[in-house]
């Protein structure tokens, strides 16, 4: 699988980010070292992963009610992280490159 610069999401001394893609929105805000998930399809079986680039998940939740989820980064090492949600049978996946604010 080839990755293009679009399909990463870069948390570099940024207020405030934010891709939406089928359905799925990630937003970060570097200042608060907070990942926010929301997916408008989820079912309240959603699931989400936030795996390093070795497979190893760092993060592992449900979503709420509302097909949201708020993800401290903060104890997260520099680098590229891959975001899976799992909804209704489908598996969307989203590269984030995470630059904690020291």
């Amino acid at each position: 699988m080839h990755l293009f610069p679009s399909e990463c999401v870069k948390l570099v001394h940024v207020i405030k980010l934010v891709i939406i893609e089928n359905h799925l929105t990630i937003s970060v805000e570097s200042n608060k070292k907070k990942l926010h998930v929301h997916h408008e399809d989820a079912g309240s079986e959603a699931i989400f992963d936030l795996c390093d680039m070795d497979g190893r998940i760092r993060f592992t939740g449900k979503l709420d009610e509302e097909g949201k989820a708020n993800i401290d980064v903060s104890a997260l090492k520099k680098g590229q992280y891959q975001l899976f949600v799992i909804n209704k049978g489908n598996i969307h996946k989203k590269l984030v490159q995470i630059n904690p604010l020291v």
